[in-house]
């Protein structure tokens, strides 16, 4: 979508073809799997494709140049950590959740698009908050 690689490009990130391949099927999964359990109230394909894929993109030019970790708490159906983990493949990203079935959803999302920097958690946010990892992202 000409919108997407836009925003990115805006940012000095010019998707491929791969990577636009991969934002549109994130939607389809999500889409699919919202049909069985509560991961996003947007059911218009048009309108996810602005208020998830485009939104996440607009955070491109606020963060650091990857390498950089990043968490997603609450991460539900996977906006923003998903899209901007196709966008930034050298980001590691960390989506935290804490219901099962939505993490359940989330790692198999990431299977599915052949994400490697990717981690899921289903954890509470305040339960990473007093681990190890507490500190250790960038953003």
């Amino acid at each position: 979508m000409q919108l997407w690689t836009d925003l990115a490009a805006s940012s000095a990130i010019f998707l491929t073809d791969q990577q636009v391949g991969r934002l549109s099927l994130y939607l389809d999964l999500l889409f699919e799997a919202n049909q069985t359990m509560n991961l996003t109230r947007i059911t218009d394909r048009a309108v996810a494709e602005v208020q998830h894929i485009a939104d996440s993109l607009t955070l491109l030019p606020l963060l650091p140049r990857p390498p950089i970790k990043i968490a997603d708490l609450g991460s539900g159906g996977g906006v923003p950590g998903i899209p901007l983990a196709i966008v930034l493949p050298d980001a590691a990203i960390t989506l935290i959740e804490a219901t099962r079935k939505k993490a359940a959803f989330l790692q198999t999302t990431v299977e599915r698009l052949g994400l490697t920097n990717v981690t899921v958690m289903s954890a509470r946010a305040e339960e990473v908050g007093h681990s190890p990892l507490r500190e250790t992202f960038d953003v």
